[in-house]
Formats: C-alpha cells, structure tokens, sequence
C-alpha cells in the first residue's frame, strides 16, 4: 500500500517502476507522467565542498557501518555496539563518502548534536542497507537524515534495500538516487524518495513523512518542491507488472 489519498507517500520517479513480487499488487499506486517536470540533478562537488567545510567531513574510501568499531568522520562518528546493541550515528550537516556504503548487521539510531537538527550523506558510489535506520529524536521534526547518490554507470542498483524482517523494520530517512533504488524485502519506509528507476521486489509500506519536514528538509536534498508536490495536470498510466 503505498501512500493514500489523504496521506500520499512522497515519491517522485521519473522513468520505471518495476514491481516483481507474484503474491503482491502495488494497490494504490498511480504513475502520473508530468512531461515538463524532471528528476532534479545533484551535483556532486557541491556536496564534497559543504562536506569540506562542515569541518572536512569526508570519508575517502568505501565504509561498512556494520561492526562494533567506532569510525569518524570530521567531528561526527559511528559508534558500535556490542552484544546486538543498536549502533549510535552522530551526524550534522552534508558529509561525503567517496566510495560505497554499506550499513548492515547492526541497526543504527541517529544523532544531532547541533541546530537545525538534520543531515545528509552524500555517497559516491552504490549504497546497501540491510539495517534499520531510525532517528533518536521526533522525525522528522527534531530529526532527519537524507541519502543521496548519482547515477552510477554499470551499476544495477545504485541504492539496494534488503533489510529482513518484514514492514515491522523501519527506515526512517529521505533517500535520492539519480539512477536505480530497489527495494528487496518488505520493510517500511517513512520519508521521501527519488529516483530515475524505483524497482519492487517486495511491496514495501511506504509512509509520507510529516508536514514538519518541510521546516526540517535534509541538507542540500534536491527536489523539496517536488517532495510535497501537488499535481495539477496529470493523466494516469499503466504501470507493467
């Protein structure tokens, strides 16, 4: 169930969506074609200059969150917990990891530490979550937490989620990619998403975030208007199981 007409779940594709589960129907899903609206662009180096100036928060190879080590990143850290604790993210502002990210294993719970409370992690590379990813404080207005990534060319999936255990496991966290996200396992989804290719191996529960967010919109995330967008003209479309 994606969304509702009194609560739609904000996602913009602007290209394919692709649902392969035999035992589900995406119900409630309308793809409405908007010629004249386009998937807003990221641009890269403006993401590495803000993470440079957020005290250089840049990390220069590819990371797994995954683990009980601490690793930091400028002023901010990840710090794993032992015995299947949830693992803290500290983060603020625009932090840039030049290579891919993984985050599994451990479930992480993000932290602001100044105001406004909201960060973005810009990833230049493929993205994996295989780990729940929830906020510390009232999300999103208190808190949130935005990924973003380019297309990535001979990569199917530029971010790829496969968190198990059914839409009982929450993401909480705007996600953009200019290429492909695929969702590969049921889970719940509370923020934005946008992407060129969104692909459904499971349905996913797919929850719009709060109005709040539009006073708390992530760092540099591209498309706030876009994110809340009414559309006026439209026509629907069908959508190819």
């Amino acid at each position: 169930n994606v969304g509702s007409e009194s609560s739609p779940m904000a996602v913009f594709v602007k290209g394919a969506i692709n649902e392969t589960d035999p035992d589900e129907q995406v119900h409630d899903l309308v793809s409405r074609q908007v010629p004249e609206v386009a998937l807003p662009e990221v641009v890269r180096t403006q993401f590495l200059d803000s993470a440079q100036a957020n005290n250089n928060s840049v990390y220069s190879s590819d990371l797994e969150l995954s683990d009980d080590s601490n690793i930091n990143f400028g002023n901010f850290d990840y710090v794993g917990k032992p015995n299947g604790q949830t693992a803290d993210l500290t983060v603020d502002g625009v932090v840039y990891i030049d290579g891919d990210l993984t985050i599994s294993k451990k479930d992480i719970e993000y932290f602001h530490t100044t105001t406004p409370n909201k960060a973005t992690i810009f990833v230049n590379g493929k993205m994996i979550i295989e780990s729940q990813i929830l906020s510390n404080a009232t999300y999103p207005t208190d808190s949130v937490l935005a990924f973003v990534n380019e297309d990535r060319a001979g990569i199917d999936d530029d971010i790829f989620v496969d968190v198990q255990g059914g839409k009982t496991k929450k993401i909480k966290a705007f996600l953009y990619s200019g290429g492909r996200i695929t969702i590969n396992k049921q889970i719940t989804i509370n923020g934005t998403i946008m992407a060129t290719w969104l692909q459904l191996n499971q349905v996913p529960n797919l929850i719009a975030p709060s109005e709040s967010a539009k006073d708390n919109f992530p760092t540099l995330f591209p498309g706030k208007d876009l994110a809340f967008l009414i559309t006026a003209n439209w026509r629907e479309v069908t959508v190819a199981p």
